[in-house]
């Protein structure tokens, strides 16, 4: 049905995020058949890439991301195809950001560029990004230069610099982004707590980093719980879907990452899958 011309736009973006997040390699395919033949339909494309951005990286979808950026296509293609640069970090994708930071490049372009560069650890974009927080008018555009900033922070600099600036976004998205430079700073329960902060109403990128986290640490206790598998709650795990809206992304990211939660006598845990 994904790649059905009778398939409605509106049933398409919804088989696009069922697919994202089952992550399956054979879906990679219809999934750029999606993007190529969206390009009058910008909510398509940014869903397809971030289906893609789920799924293992592929040359597939490396040549879809060329072509994209290559050739004389409209903003939000080459946008999107930025964002899912980002979203992988993509260790090839240097000459790229390069590219579109450069002060020259269009601003709806360039911030991405930045967030790009910003992903892939260059803190030479640093005194840019400074500069576009602000003289940039647009909130969209600033959270998205905020987010390169908290790539390239610790809690002191990002701390001072929200001191400084309350008024550059929300409080609300300036505690996310620094929940998440707090997170990547701080070890031991610290962390899990704020792991548990980032699940809860952190970006979705932070959110997979937190369950990855919490998966490596073996922390199937919190993982359980903001599954609602506690006794408090007592649901099966197949039943958790339909009552925390948090439940499908963890239960993807667990699976994406080789392993399965299972109830045993003395509670739910981290099993290999396979």
């Amino acid at each position: 049905r994904l790649t059905d011309p009778a398939s409605s736009a509106e049933l398409k973006f919804s088989l696009l995020q069922v697919v994202g997040e089952i992550g399956g390699e054979s879906s990679i395919p219809p999934v750029i058949k999606v993007i190529r033949l969206s390009s009058d339909t910008p909510g398509l494309i940014k869903a397809g890439f971030q289906a893609l951005a789920l799924m293992p990286p592929s040359g597939e979808a490396r040549e879809l991301v060329d072509d994209l950026l290559g050739g004389d296509n409209s903003t939000i293609a080459r946008q999107q195809a930025l964002v899912y640069l980002a979203a992988i970090r993509d260790p090839t994708a240097g000459p790229i950001a390069l590219s579109y930071s450069a002060p020259d490049v269009d601003p709806g372009l360039r911030i991405v560029g930045l967030l790009l560069a910003a992903r892939l650890g260059d803190d030479s974009v640093l005194p840019a990004i400074l500069e576009l927080l602000e003289s940039t008018e647009d909130r969209s555009y600033r959270e998205v230069i905020l987010r390169a900033l908290g790539e390239l922070s610790d809690p002191e600099s990002y701390a001072t610099y929200s001191t400084e600036h309350p008024d550059i976004l929300g409080a609300e998205s300036m505690r996310e982004i620094g929940n998440l430079v707090a997170f990547r700073h701080t070890t031991g329960e610290a962390r899990t707590e704020l792991a548990k902060q980032l699940i809860q109403s952190g970006h979705p990128w932070d959110r997979r980093e937190a369950v990855a986290f919490l998966v490596e640490e073996n922390h199937s206790e919190v993982l359980a719980e903001y599954l609602q598998l506690s006794p408090i709650y007592g649901l099966p795990l197949l039943a958790t879907v339909a009552h925390s809206p948090t439940a499908v992304p963890i239960l993807a990211q667990i699976r994406r990452m080789g392993y399965r939660i299972e109830e045993t006598p003395t509670g739910f845990e981290l099993v290999p899958d396979g």
